[in-house]
């Protein structure tokens, strides 16, 4: 889940101000966010965070946070702060610029047994992607240390960053959820839409012969690449985020490798 705060500019130590608003700035009008502490906005996404941080020798903050931010999101954030005394008011202008940053990782089935080496590709594309040296694979939300038996390889080509996992010989101790990250995490309003598919998977694996009669069976799951524009509400239609789809890595300890079950 991406966040973002927004610094208010307006203030000053030279103005004593008697409130502070918000306000989102876009076609065909502005719309007003907050009154002081007190929001005006319905969206829960907002908040307005008021604090000092040297006890009161400096003015106040009163930062525009959003949590969960959309391509929607995007748009000129005023800050307005009404001085004292019918003194002029105070205003300054923050662009939030939000891009869709695709994440697209292979394979999307990878059934494996122990032993084997296997592979998984991230691909990051976007004009403000993150960079190579930022890239992350995690396992069970926790960063992935690179061993002489887990590689990560990164590199930032023209208009996209690649990322690969190469695990050299999979051991079901390996079995984990597996993910590559821009240390943004997917948004959890559309998490249940990828386990409905997944439960879809794990009962089509549970129905199998070899699955009832085995417990060697072990499910690498990667963060799901989730369409937007397939789940259309009328919140979300003005934007559309992938985030990385789901390969099942299976890890089987005893059986031969002609034994595959999808």
């Amino acid at each position: 889940m991406q966040s973002v705060t927004l610094p208010c500019k307006a203030l000053s130590s030279n103005v004593e101000f008697e409130r502070v608003m918000w306000y989102r700035l876009k076609n065909p009008g502005q719309s007003i966010l907050n009154v002081g502490q007190h929001l005006i906005t319905k969206d829960s996404r907002f908040s307005v965070a008021y604090y000092s941080v040297d006890h009161g020798l400096s003015p106040a903050k009163w930062d525009l946070h959003i949590t969960n931010v959309r391509l929607s999101d995007a748009a000129h954030y005023q800050c307005h702060v009404a001085a004292k005394d019918n003194r002029k008011s105070v205003r300054s202008n923050v662009k939030l610029i939000v891009e869709d940053i695709t994440v697209d990782i292979e394979p999307i089935v990878a059934l494996v047994f122990n032993g084997d080496k296997t592979k998984f590709a991230c691909n990051f594309t976007g004009k403000h992607r993150v960079p190579s040296e930022k890239v992350t694979w995690l396992k069970d939300n926790k960063a992935l240390v690179p061993d002489a038996t887990h590689v990560i390889t990164s590199i930032e080509l023209s208009n996209v960053t690649v990322t690969t996992l190469e695990i050299i010989a999979s051991h079901y101790n390996d079995s984990g959820s597996y993910r590559c990250s821009d240390g943004h995490d997917a948004q959890n309003d559309f998490i249940e839409e990828r386990r409905r598919g997944l439960e879809t998977f794990i009962n089509k694996i549970a129905a199998h012969p070899l699955a009832q009669n085995e417990r060697a069976f072990h499910v690498f799951l990667l963060e799901p690449e989730i369409d937007l524009s397939k789940y259309k509400k009328k919140e979300t239609e003005e934007y559309s985020l992938y985030f990385p789809c789901i390969p099942y890595f299976v890890v089987n300890k005893n059986h031969r490798k002609e034994n595959t079950f999808i």
